[in-house]
């Protein structure tokens, strides 16, 4: 869609008017300023007419700049050139001179305003003055001289629509791209700034050597509720001096698009002729046996609706309701079944809806019950925070009752409290004691979870250091005998530092793995903050799962808020996980309260194996600005005992090592490394070169991972920097 915005350039400014210079009585001086143009050389020259309007002689006359005024670049000069400048000896009453005095100044701006003085000595050797007026009335004194360079200039505004992730649905993380064509009247030297109200702009700065430009508008939920999005592209020009432009579009409106409120000239881009369809309902487990009419609520349900080519997926909030946004055609399998398991079924065992129209919410509930009784508790620790020495951290206990029957039980946590001390816990630990906190609980309901949010605060140096290991382990036990027992304990590896970028990503289990670790959940969580100048409305974390996780093993684990965020996959590793009307503050607003973060969890795929490396990362919509991309975190299964590499092909040294370290190789197939630190993120990668030296002098002390890799194998080393 092309818009067109035609600006013009208005000079704005205050005009006094004076009395009249008919003065008959008295000594009196007047003062008359007009200004030509001259386009070739850039200059602005300027006439001056003064008259004597009293009825007395008066002598010493000159012009300057008017003292107390910001427009004082007015060079002054004798029509002979001269500088300084040599006064008019004299006037009579009623005489006026026209040509001892000129002036000029090189323009800078689309427009110009110029004011000058003029001074006399009165016969009782008395100065007065007499600020220039424009064109020919000396009696409109104070009004200075306006120079108007051009007229206008126009901005061609095409603005395209752009599914960015190809769902046929219009969603958040879809732009808006814009192209803007700068064309008119001669830019001369003048530079401008191309802004938009509600646009990113890749290259800002207008000259007569870069009429073209493009934006970009990330689609937030407003807009998709609105069903379009507005902007309003304007130049201002760079100087200082020079922001006296007002603009309004010919062209502004999509077709049967509204009129934004407060911005009648806005551009209008239309983004769907449909609103997309949902399918919605409740999920409950039939508690009771009465077919759910007494059944409880089951949180954090995989609801998949597919077609032939495409699948959708979702999950249960809080309360058990879902909610999937589905293109408008096309015919939809909805069913609650996946991972659950022999003994589970659902009333519906699924539903097939037929998708047509707009805005149309299809309500379909679901009834999950189960042939067996099965106890089954899960226990899970999220750091929220980074451990950081001397500042305390912030960490939920998550455990859940994965099981068909109700439990009672307890939750017990450890941790070194010769690196951490309890600061406090929500709700209060049952009982403590110096390195253990446990809570008990009683008929946690089948599907049910809870949560303890705890704070620790780590010891400064040199008890705590930048890269020392905080072990907690959480362990759950119930009076049942439960079913899968691996899941009851959760231990947490902590890498403490000192700094660490407020938005990022970590996988819990760290680089490498090992082979029976690959069986059960990696722990992901992504951490954000709004280091912007104004409250985040919505918050979107996007991200591509990895072809080795198995995507029907996705769990959300838990989020900064609770309840106010949904999740939504698209054929089985497209996550988007929104929170709408976060309300984020910034950063220097608010800063505790301008961290967010999401947790889940997933498992392998059962053909991930010895070579395969699970990766992850995120990017983050902070409204319609530039995503965020996170760190890259690995996971892999440690190799070291691996059969296939022969440990004597390759050796590390020094080790531990200070500045660098050597990889001494026996074989002459081509070979590769990586340097992994704890936490998974890829520090430096390269191709092994017998014998010479790898710079890690940039790296923090502590203990890191060496990943070398033949076409055939993989070895993982452990390297300790000094």
């Amino acid at each position: 869609m092309k818009h067109k915005l035609l600006f013009f350039l208005m000079f704005t400014s205050t005009f006094l008017f004076a009395n009249t210079k008919n003065t008959t009585t008295g000594p009196s001086i007047a003062l008359r300023m007009q200004s030509q143009l001259d386009y070739y050389n850039s200059t602005i020259h300027f006439i001056f007419s003064i008259k004597n309007t009293g009825n007395e002689t008066l002598t010493n006359i000159y012009i300057t700049n008017e003292l107390y005024s910001q427009y004082t670049d007015v060079n002054i000069y004798n029509s002979n050139g001269s500088i300084p400048l040599v006064p008019i000896a004299s006037l009579a009453p009623g005489q006026e001179d026209t040509v001892s005095f000129y002036g000029d100044k090189t323009f800078n701006c689309p427009g110009d305003y110029s004011q000058t003085e003029v001074h006399a000595t009165t016969a009782l050797g008395t100065e007065i003055t007499d600020l220039s007026s424009w064109r020919s009335n000396y009696d409109n004194n104070d009004q200075g001289t306006s120079t108007q360079i051009y007229e206008y200039y126009n901005i061609d505004c095409f603005a395209t629509y752009l599914d960015s992730n190809n769902n046929n649905i219009v969603d958040i993380g879809d732009v808006v791209n814009y192209f803007y064509d700068i064309f008119g009247a001669n830019f001369y030297d003048f530079t401008f700034l191309l802004n938009d109200t509600n646009a990113i702009i890749s290259n800002p700065n207008i000259n007569s050597n870069s009429l073209y430009s493009s934006g970009i508008h990330y689609i937030t939920q407003s807009d998709i509720d609105l069903g379009y999005v507005a902007n309003y592209p304007y130049l201002v020009q760079t100087s200082a001096d020079c922001g006296f432009y007002y603009g309004y579009p010919l062209n502004f409106s999509c077709d049967n698009c509204p009129t934004p409120l407060n911005c009648s000239d806005c551009i209008v881009t239309k983004i769907t002729d449909l609103f997309p369809n949902r399918m919605s309902g409740n999920v409950k487990f039939n508690s009771n046996n009465n077919n759910c009419a007494t059944g409880v609520n089951y949180p954090n349900r995989l609801v998949k609706t597919a077609t032939a080519t495409e699948t959708y997926g979702s999950f249960t909030n809080g309360n058990g309701n879902y909610n999937i946004y589905i293109p408008n055609s096309g015919s939809f399998d909805t069913n609650v079944l996946t991972g659950l398991g022999n003994g589970i079924s659902s009333s519906p065992v699924n539903v097939i809806q037929d998708s047509s129209g707009e805005n149309i919410t299809y309500t379909e509930n679901f009834c999950i019950s189960s042939s067996t009784n099965l106890s089954d508790l899960s226990v899970d620790l999220i750091p929220i925070d980074h451990a950081q020495p001397g500042f305390d951290s912030n960490y939920r206990l998550h455990y859940v009752n994965n099981g068909t029957t109700s439990l009672n039980g307890s939750i017990q946590l450890t941790f070194n409290n010769g690196k951490l001390s309890f600061v406090s816990a929500n709700p209060s630990a049952t009982t403590t004691t110096s390195n253990t906190l446990s809570w008990t609980f009683s008929n946690l309901l089948p599907y049910q979870n809870k949560d303890v949010n705890i704070i620790f605060n780590a010891f400064t140096p040199p008890t705590v250091n930048q890269d020392d290991i905080i072990t907690f382990t959480a362990t759950g036990t119930t009076n049942e005998t439960d079913a899968n027992t691996v899941d009851n304990t959760f231990v947490l590896n902590q890498t403490v530092v000192n700094s660490f970028d407020p938005n990022d990503k970590t996988v819990l289990e760290g680089a490498t793995i090992t082979a029976t670790q690959a069986t059960q959940p990696l722990h992901y969580i992504t951490r954000f903050q709004n280091t912007g100048t104004y409250p985040a409305n919505t918050v979107v974390i996007r991200e591509t799962l990895d072809a080795d996780l198995d995507w029907n093993t996705f769990e959300p684990i838990g989020a900064s808020n609770y309840n106010k965020y949904r999740i939504q996959i698209k054929n089985g590793n497209e996550v988007a996980i929104t929170f709408d009307a976060i309300n984020l503050p910034n950063s220097s607003a608010n800063e505790p309260q301008s961290h967010g973060w999401f947790s889940y969890k997933i498992k392998p795929k059962s053909t991930f194996t010895i070579g395969n490396i699970a990766n992850s990362s995120s990017d983050i919509y902070f409204d319609y600005n530039l995503p965020i991309i996170t760190n890259t975190v690995t996971t892999q299964i440690n190799a070291l005992s691996s059969n296939e590499f022969d440990i004597n092909n390759f050796k590390i040294y020094p080790n531990p090592a200070n500045n660098y370290f050597v990889i001494q190789s026996n074989i002459n197939k081509e070979s590769t490394y990586e340097i992994v630190g704890v936490n998974g993120k890829i520090l430096s990668n390269g191709n092994i070169e017998n014998m010479k030296p790898i710079d890690i002098s940039a790296l923090a002390k502590g203990f890191y991972f060496v990943t070398i890799k033949t076409q055939n194998a993989k070895q993982t080393y452990k390297i300790i920097k000094n």
